[in-house]
């Protein structure tokens, strides 16, 4: 025994840790084991990938990859199901093979805490089958305030702490379940500063193929409605953004290649844009920084809403500003003029007037900022920062020995 607490990690049943795939909420729990390892005993779980071992163990953290039969891309699965009450759902959509294994992997493990991340129909399986585990419930979107309520319901008594990736979210579970207030905390996501670090690698433009003396505009993401992509390209047709390149990195869907009709309009509205727009497809996370730091400014579309994107962070690590639209929790992380850009109007004509206004003064504030942005992060979101208010929560969990009792009022529906 090496006297530590265990802390179980779960991700969702969608994309592997570590996130040779991408995703944000699996570069989110690789970064914060590999910051909690010298404080904590940590235990990751995630699904199964051709590329990687079912178990291995990496800088003292094990990871345990769970194989499916099959799963459900969170993009397909169909949004008329968050209406119909739990109990009636068909079993696949409630007890999948890797819950399963997932219940298996915790009596191997006896962790002291569990770390579910974004998956609150988890909280009852686990409950259920282990009444006295400490669980945190950690969202990474709106999810839980959107399902069914007596289920919500049931996963809000039974979770020892709720934690939002931002304080747009912990608001938003706070006014759907007043009654969670005590249980309700911040956990922001963090940036790897020694990673994310200014000064990109010589030959980057060339293996990006953007030209030797253009600026760079980036947009980095899924390439999806909700990204806004395509309001960014009607809001640059013309000659808005003379002397830039447009670089789009991302795909449609997590490390694929495949065009979807999407992506296709994309290339399509890209055709009438004066200025070269690159299309770089998906980009390992671990490759990132250098097209951060590269850029000179990375905008946000969004016209969805987002939590809380680990990209702006990212982006202001290098000291690349972000003009950012102002949806959900996005713009929580930037000071605007001192940081980074809001916009408020998110039409496709409000996104052109800010994008005109910020290029307009480019030459004094884009690098006037970039020392700015990176001391803004090191400051407030490293992962040194908030590694340490993840313990804290951790500390609090376990020194409390009122675990509050398990209330899963549909017991027999979940065997």
């Amino acid at each position: 025994m090496n006297g530590k607490s265990n802390v179980l990690f779960i991700a969702p049943e969608s994309l592997p840790v570590p996130p040779v795939k991408g995703g944000a909420v699996e570069s989110v729990i690789y970064q914060a084991a590999n910051y909690l390892k010298d404080r904590f005993s940590i235990t990751v779980i995630s699904p199964a990938d051709s590329s990687l071992p079912l178990v291995h163990v990496e800088k003292e953290i094990e990871y345990r990859h769970i194989a499916r039969m099959c799963s459900l891309r969170r993009d397909k699965v169909p949004l008329r199901l968050a209406k119909v009450p739990f109990i009636k759902l068909p079993r696949v959509f409630y007890k999948s093979p890797y819950i399963n294994g997932v219940l298996e992997e915790i009596g191997n493990v006896k962790p002291d805490i569990v770390h579910v991340h974004n998956s609150p129909l988890y909280v009852l399986f686990i409950k259920q089958r282990f009444p006295n585990v400490k669980i945190i419930l950690h969202m990474h979107n709106r999810h839980l305030v959107r399902m069914n309520r007596c289920l919500a319901d049931d996963i809000v008594k039974n979770t020892d702490i709720i934690a939002g990736v931002s304080k747009y979210i912990v608001d938003d579970i706070a006014a759907a379940f007043p009654e969670a207030k005590l249980k309700l905390r911040v956990l922001y996501n963090g940036v790897d500063t020694d990673h994310f670090k200014p000064m990109p690698p010589d030959g980057i433009r060339e293996e990006l193929g953007v030209p030797t003396n253009s600026k760079i505009l980036l947009f980095a993401g899924r390439l999806t409605k909700q990204k806004g992509v395509h309001v960014l390209l009607e809001a640059l047709q013309g000659d808005l953004a003379e002397g830039w390149t447009l670089l789009l990195t991302g795909s449609s869907w997590f490390g694929e290649t495949r065009k979807n009709r999407y992506l296709k309009k994309l290339e399509e509205l890209s055709r009438n844009i004066k200025i070269p727009v690159v299309f770089t497809g998906f980009i390992e996370h671990k490759k990132m920084s250098d097209v951060l730091a590269v850029a000179d400014l990375t905008v946000l579309p969004s016209i969805g809403e987002e939590a809380f994107p680990l990209i702006a962070l990212e982006s202001a690590a290098v000291g690349t500003p972000v003009l950012c639209n102002v949806i959900g929790g996005a713009a929580e992380s930037i000071l605007d003029g001192e940081t980074g850009f809001l916009n408020y109007d998110i039409s496709t004509k409000g996104l052109r007037i800010k994008i005109q206004a910020v290029l307009a003064e480019e030459s004094i504030k884009l690098k006037a900022m970039r020392k700015s942005c990176r001391d803004h992060i090191i400051q407030h979101y490293s992962w040194d920062i908030c590694s340490g208010v993840y313990s804290a929560t951790y500390g609090e969990l376990l020194s409390n020995c009122k675990v509050p009792q398990s209330s899963v009022s549909i017991g027999a529906d979940l065997k």
